[in-house]
């Protein structure tokens, strides 16, 4: 449900925001942005340096999505100055 939620009517309206300032972005960009941002990630160590490595959405448990949407819709009130729409807005 919360996927669905994502990729369905929360990616609509951040891409709809988006458009309305003047830029052009499509619904796989945003997620990467969200999930780069907001998503939870791991500690990787490469050779001698360490970087943060976002997590596969696909990973993502219930409290993990539950988190990640609530932390996109604080972005969303501070830089667009409206919440996502709301869940029950799945499937239409």
């Amino acid at each position: 449900q919360m996927n669905r939620y994502l990729h369905g009517p929360a990616l609509d309206f951040v891409r709809e925001q988006f458009k309305v300032l003047g830029n052009v972005y499509s619904k796989p960009q945003i997620k990467e942005m969200l999930k780069h941002e907001y998503g939870p990630r791991d500690m990787v160590t490469i050779g001698k340096k360490s970087v943060w490595m976002p997590r596969s959405m696909g990973t993502y448990d219930r409290d993990a999505y539950i988190k990640f949407i609530s932390d996109v819709n604080a972005w969303s009130i501070e830089c667009f100055g409206c919440e996502l729409p709301p869940a029950d807005k799945i499937g239409e």
